[in-house]
């Protein structure tokens, strides 16, 4: 900028439509007339962003990626790993990592997509923005889903970034895509059907190779400008005996990822129908989940399949996640404060005296809103909470302490069971 200060030019700085630069806008189909012109004070911020990128987190200050690292702000403590904090077990622990991939295996049928999508309800509760890839299925499955356990459309509509591809991901719709992720703030980045992904950027899931490309391509740039938690979903060979510790394909699938899990089928899960599976960690990199662990299983997830709501024409669904040891691992302040939190909600409910919305709940009872879900949950399967629809825009569901069966109810019922 400076050598053209003498120079009686004038100096119209462009940007392209999509994209980083001219050619990525060519490429997309844009022309030279739909280039965008630059203000000053616009080129200059763009020149600030480049700057504090280049520098800011293990930058380089523009150099070559092999260039060593400045190791500053790590030593200082400034960068460091954080532990899981997404997709809440009912003791308060959780399993995915904030900036770490991971890779959610099983059979069909296993709960992986349930598991995935409540992780996603979880999330949507604490007031964050998820985004859900679906090389699978499509939208109507995935709200669906979502309303049953427990979002509201408002909340769907708002706080969910749905993405149903059918061409490959190129760099401009990646840029694009990453744009509204770093915008929205997203903290969970799920992606579902990783053959099925491969196979639509021409790929191999028996390849190593192609592995680490498929990754180069979606999860690391995922990963670096959101340090969001990005969850593939897969599948896992049929035969027990020959499927070893990763997904169906190549060995990359395991080396690629910070943590991996595994579910295992107890008991099939259908609609109308509850299941139940047992979650393994397969790997675990920064060692948080091992750490309360026993051995692989990590513990067992139930999805409970509720009575059919009439008035929102849903089947409601809870999924929840026991530890597999509770008795020996669970810490005693964190079974104290699932038994509070309990108490708390029944309280609450008790004192309300009427049906409440779940964000009321939240607003209404101290403590982490996943754990207060947990806890609504739990007491729904119970019985000791009613869950019913909430008539009007956004819907959603509330909750009411269950009605005790009155003394002179409970003699009729006796009575006429005798007569039976």
């Amino acid at each position: 900028r400076n050598s053209l200060r003498e120079i009686d030019a004038c100096v119209t700085v462009m940007a392209p439509v999509a994209g980083k630069d001219a050619y990525d806008h060519f490429e997309a189909g844009h022309t030279l007339d739909e280039l965008v012109e630059l203000s000053v004070d616009e080129v200059n911020e763009r020149i600030a962003a480049l700057d504090a990128k280049n520098t800011g987190s293990g930058g380089n200050g523009g150099r070559s990626s092999w260039w060593p690292k400045d190791l500053a702000r790590v030593l200082d403590g400034t960068i460091r790993h954080q532990p899981p904090a997404i997709l809440a077990m009912l003791d308060g622990r959780h399993l995915f990592y904030p900036g770490k991939l991971h890779s959610l295996n099983g059979e069909s049928e296993s709960g992986k997509t349930w598991l995935a999508l409540s992780a996603c309800a979880q999330e949507i509760a604490l007031g964050h923005t998820v985004a859900y890839i679906d090389f699978e299925d499509d939208a109507i499955s995935a709200v669906e889903r979502l309303r049953s356990l427990g979002v509201a459309k408002k909340a769907i509509e708002r706080q969910v970034l749905y993405v149903r591809p059918d061409e490959p991901l190129n760099e401009p719709n990646r840029d694009t895509l990453i744009s509204q992720f770093v915008d929205r703030e997203v903290t969970l980045i799920v992606l579902d059907g990783m053959t099925e992904g491969l196979v639509l950027h021409s790929l191999s899931m028996l390849a190593n190779d192609d592995i680490a490309e498929y990754h180069r391509r979606l999860s690391r740039p995922f990963l670096d400008a959101t340090r969001a938690a990005v969850v593939h979903i897969d599948h896992v060979v049929k035969d027990k005996s020959s499927r070893g510790r990763y997904a169906i394909g190549a060995a990359h699938k395991l080396a690629a990822v910070h943590v991996a899990y595994t579910l295992e089928s107890v008991t099939e899960f259908a609609r109308g129908r509850s299941g139940s599976s047992k979650l393994l960690v397969m790997k675990d990199r920064p060692g948080h989940v091992k750490g309360f662990a026993q051995g692989k299983v990590v513990g067992y997830v139930s999805i409970e399949a509720l009575a059919h709501d009439d008035a929102a024409n849903l089947d409601p669904v809870t999924v929840t996640i026991t530890s597999a040891d509770p008795g020996a691992e669970v810490p005693v302040a964190a079974t104290n404060r699932a038994s509070v939190i309990l108490e708390s909600v029944r309280e609450f409910l008790e004192q309300v005296g009427k049906p409440v919305s779940q964000r009321e709940v939240f607003k209404g009872v101290p403590g982490a809103s996943t754990l207060i879900k947990a806890a609504l949950d739990q007491m729904t399967i119970d019985g000791t909470v009613t869950r019913s629809s909430r008539q009007g825009r956004g819907g959603g569901f509330e909750f009411q302490l269950a009605q005790p069966v009155a003394p002179q109810d409970a003699v009729e019922n006796e009575g006429d069971a005798q007569a039976a």
